[in-house]
């Protein structure tokens, strides 16, 4: 229980009321950032988009271009899969052709981005790998990333958490979303949970309603980010619920010409990837 003159040094001690903004987990969306300030910690948000939009691949950009130590439990891809996405976003490789294997001219490369991920005792991002964890091993994953220094944690994707056997899907959610909401709490970090969007929501500009289980996660999320493919490659990043304002904020992504997703400010007009992000 706190009065209100306590609540009020609370607020001083989560940094509201000092000179600075607060020093708070950011999301890596710039624009995003930029208009909130981050997002408190001990809290919960969603990011939600339509299959194959490209969530997972703005997790990992996030990843691996925000100031934030962040962290992923990742329910669907390896850790394998999400090193060699990494390695082609830091070098600039195809994927998709990569799987064919490395050419020889490429190898040493590869090596030296590899070496560079890892450079200097580099630690974060990190990957857990969650396939077919219940809530309760995503609790302690959550505290284990938190122990090794992350702020920003992405659950890619809540409906991916194995649920009980006797469990309808709307009330597992919810029973899970607890258990994420209170490992936030405990551990004093911010979640990104990826969500699915319903079947019958709109391809483009989908509003919040359309997240699954969308009763319960719009309500209960404490900012929620949506994501749809517009016109050609390009990805909308929109932050659309938030209780701290600057909602609108909008980040446009693209796919550069070896389809690794880039923000808007890293690709030219010929989908060329500029890596120091200039003319």
């Amino acid at each position: 229980m706190y009065t209100l003159g306590g609540s009020a040094r609370y607020a001083q001690e989560m940094g509201l009321l000092g000179e600075t903004p607060p020093d708070w987990p950011r999301l890596g969306v710039p624009e995003i950032d930029s208009a909130t300030h981050g997002f408190a910690p001990g809290t919960v948000g969603v990011v939600g988009a339509h299959t194959s939009v490209g969530k997972s691949s703005l997790a990992l950009w996030c990843m691996m271009n925000s100031d934030c130590p962040q962290g992923i439990i990742s329910l669907e891809d390896s850790p394998s899969i999400l090193g060699q996405k990494a390695v082609c976003a830091e070098a600039g490789l195809s994927f998709r052709k990569l799987l064919d294997g490395v050419p020889s001219h490429l190898q040493q490369q590869v090596e030296d981005t590899i070496e560079k991920l890892d450079a200097d005792g580099r630690h974060l991002p990190l990957v857990e790998w969650g396939l077919g964890y219940d809530v309760e091993k995503i609790g302690h994953a959550i505290e284990r990333l938190a122990k090794a220094g992350c702020k920003m944690i992405w659950i890619d994707y809540i409906q991916k958490i194995r649920q009980p056997a006797d469990a309808d899907r709307r009330t597992a959610i919810n029973g899970a979303w607890a258990v994420i909401q209170q490992s936030a709490v405990k551990h004093h970090v911010c979640i990104a949970a990826i969500s699915q969007l319903g079947r019958n929501a709109s391809k483009r500009d989908p509003d919040i309603h359309a997240l699954k289980e969308s009763g319960d996660l719009e309500n209960e999320a404490r900012w929620i980010v949506m994501l749809w493919q517009d016109e050609g490659d390009v990805l909308c990043c929109s932050l659309r619920k938030n209780v701290w304002g600057g909602t609108g904020a909008t980040g446009i992504f693209r796919r550069d010409n070896q389809g690794n997703l880039r923000h808007s400010s890293e690709v030219d007009a010929f989908g060329d990837w500029r890596r120091d992000g200039t003319e």
